[in-house]
């Protein structure tokens, strides 16, 4: 937590030194204080652009954490299957972050684009230039892509986690499988999702 919390304070403080200049370069700084804070504040672009942020990052959370946790319950148990199946979803993770755009362009390229091609078999009129909602949804299934695996890499740790007599003693209680997922299964993945310690009240299995 202690580098986390310095390789993030560091840039920030950067930037927030940053701030209070206009810069032409690095060595052409020139000292303008709070006028640029000033001229943010009092334009309503600003807290509109806020809005869709918090409202883009809420729904990619609220669509990618079940998504991921659903698979990563899907997955076999088998190690080596499973195994296969954590290097397929994290293959989006690795790739370079400036060649994700070209990759879902390419797709959409009326020309050759595969996803352009589907579209155009099934009649949907996707156009992700000029209508803005085709636009958001792009977005939101890119950015899904990407970070999917990392949902369910974190989720399938946070299960591999739990010890066999929890399963056991479920079993034994005549548990549902919601409440295996309520009482056992949920408060792992919680943890490791959260980067947080799991409190004792959750972790345990209650029966």
């Amino acid at each position: 937590m202690s580098l986390l919390a310095i390789f993030g304070l560091v840039p920030l403080v950067a930037v927030l030194n940053y701030s209070f200049f206009d810069i032409f370069t690095l060595q052409d700084r020139f000292w303008v204080g709070s006028e640029w804070y000033g001229e943010l504040v009092t334009t309503p672009d600003l807290f509109w652009s806020l809005l869709r942020s918090v409202f883009f990052s809420s729904l990619v959370i609220f669509v990618q954490f079940p998504l991921g946790i659903g698979i990563a319950l899907l997955l076999p148990k088998n190690k080596i299957l499973s195994g296969l199946a954590l290097m397929l979803v994290a293959i989006p993770l690795v790739i370079p972050w400036n060649m994700i755009p070209i990759i879902w362009l390419n797709m959409l390229h009326p020309d050759f684009g595969i996803l352009s091609a589907f579209f155009g078999e099934i009649g949907w009129d996707f156009d992700y230039k000029f209508n803005a909602v085709h636009t958001y949804l792009l977005l939101v299934v890119v950015d899904t892509w990407h970070w999917l695996g990392l949902v369910i890499i974190l989720a399938y740790s946070g299960l591999s986690s739990i010890h066999p007599s929890y399963y056991q003693a479920a079993q034994i209680d005549g548990a549902t499988r919601f409440a295996v997922f309520r009482f056992i299964e949920l408060p792992k993945i919680r943890g490791v999702l959260l980067m947080e310690q799991c409190p004792n009240d959750w972790c345990n299995f209650r029966r």
